[in-house]
């Protein structure tokens, strides 16, 4: 895997890698040494939706949304009713 180091777990590989995206069975990691600076790395990312864990959503939630909770921040019904005419 391009000689680079990776964990095998039997269902999952986990690999070193700072992208936000990883393929299908893939989990990537990366350190770092201020939790602060990766927290204002995410926070200043607009690719990412939500943070889930320590000072984030608690795990189980993320894919729990409000009815206040809109995609992208985008009020879905208020465009269907209001935007499309």
């Amino acid at each position: 895997m391009s000689n680079k180091l990776y964990m095998n777990t039997g269902s999952v590989v986990i690999a070193e890698n700072t992208s936000n995206f990883s393929p299908i069975s893939q989990l990537h990691y990366e350190f770092y040494e201020d939790v602060n600076t990766v927290i204002e790395q995410l926070q200043n990312n607009e690719e990412i939706q939500c943070i889930v864990g320590y000072k984030g959503l608690p795990f189980g939630i993320a894919q729990q949304p409000c009815l206040t909770d809109y995609a992208d921040g985008v009020d879905t019904l208020d465009f269907l009713l209001n935007k499309l005419n």
